[in-house]
């Protein structure tokens, strides 16, 4: 393989251009969408040329929401002990008929359990959670402002007091009847 190198095309200061060779005696020039060489003022013989498009804003957002919806598919997959332990008393409308769901999008956050119908979200927190409280309370505030209620829960509470975990829970969810009831 030959070395790569930048070549300077100032009527399109977007793109960028390589020279490298294929191993095969042929010189191949890269920059992203296939464009043949002579539309782009480019005279190399034999070169396949492309054309590097800056991604607009939708394209990105669909991405972004794709990934995370495979991203939230792995978080439900690969659940702490915890979120485990809690899920098993929260899943199939166990607590007071109420129907949560597990690792939800809900804005450019996951929350761990959510109830539509109270407009509920219940964090698990672990260790890591000590060390980003500004991130928890941004998150938090996003939420408020989006009239969800957070009830935040340490691990360790859920693992060893999975009852006054609950009770936390209940009386949220008590306090301010559901809007859809």
């Amino acid at each position: 393989m030959g070395v790569l190198r930048t070549f300077d095309l100032t009527p399109l200061p977007p793109l960028l251009h390589f020279q490298g060779s294929t191993g095969e005696g042929r010189t191949v020039h890269k920059t992203a969408a296939h464009i043949p060489c002579r539309e782009r003022g480019c005279f190399f013989m034999g070169c396949v040329c492309k054309v590097i498009v800056p991604m607009d804003e939708e394209r990105k957002e669909k991405l972004y929401r794709k990934h995370k919806r495979r991203f939230t598919k792995l978080l439900r997959r690969r659940m702490t002990p915890a979120e485990k332990t809690l899920w098993t008393a929260l899943r199939n409308r166990k607590l007071q008929g109420s129907k949560f769901r597990r690792q939800v999008n809900v804005g450019p956050y996951i929350a761990d359990f959510f109830s539509w119908e109270h407009r509920l979200i219940v964090e698990v927190d672990g260790g890591v959670h000590d060390e980003r409280e500004e991130y928890d309370e941004e998150r938090d505030t996003y939420f408020y402002d989006r009239r969800f209620k957070v009830v935040r829960i340490r691990n360790e509470e859920v693992l060893h007091n999975l009852n006054s975990a609950l009770q936390k829970i209940q009386q949220t969810i008590e306090k301010a009847p559901s809007p859809c009831r």
